[in-house]
């Protein structure tokens, strides 16, 4: 997936060393979001476990970052030949007004996936190498930032000891 500017915000993907920012997305869901996300009221401990789940080849995130914070995203794990697919986002991006229906406690999709082709594996590739790149430059720009700064996290999120 090729990085996508939107008003406000950038879509692109979510790498494994960015594990805490997703974490962190899924805390700051307010209950009814949570309750779509997981189909069922979930505890802050489930999901950091949850969020710890989301490395690998079987896990493919992409998100909705602004201002370089994670705001939804986009969860697809694969299950053998099947894929499972979850969506979250918080309050703020409501604006977009999606409305979400379910059959009992799941929403089931069916599709046909096409097979990779050398150029659809290629795109991929460039798309993930540009997409990494963004997510170094913005690593960077933040540990350069003074910790009053605003838009600057604070020590403990961007691997810096604290003091």
């Amino acid at each position: 997936m090729h990085q996508v500017f939107i008003e406000g915000g950038l879509i692109r993907k979510v790498w494994p060393v960015e594990a805490a920012a997703y974490r962190d997305h899924l805390l700051r869901l307010d209950v009814e979001s949570r309750r779509n996300r997981f189909c069922a009221a979930i505890a802050d401990d489930a999901i950091r476990g949850y969020a710890a789940t989301a490395r690998g080849g079987d896990v493919i995130l992409h998100g909705f970052f602004v201002d370089g914070v994670l705001r939804g995203v986009a969860d697809l794990r694969i299950l053998g030949r099947e894929a499972e697919a979850a969506f979250s986002i918080e309050k703020l991006a409501r604006k977009f007004e999606a409305e979400l229906s379910f059959d009992s406690d799941a929403v089931i999709g069916t599709m046909e996936s096409p097979h990779p082709t050398p150029l659809s594996l290629m795109r991929e590739w460039v798309a993930d190498g540009h997409s990494f790149a963004a997510a170094c430059v913005d690593f960077q720009s933040r540990m350069w930032m003074p910790i009053g700064h605003v838009g600057a996290r604070p020590p403990y999120q961007i691997g810096l000891p604290v003091r």
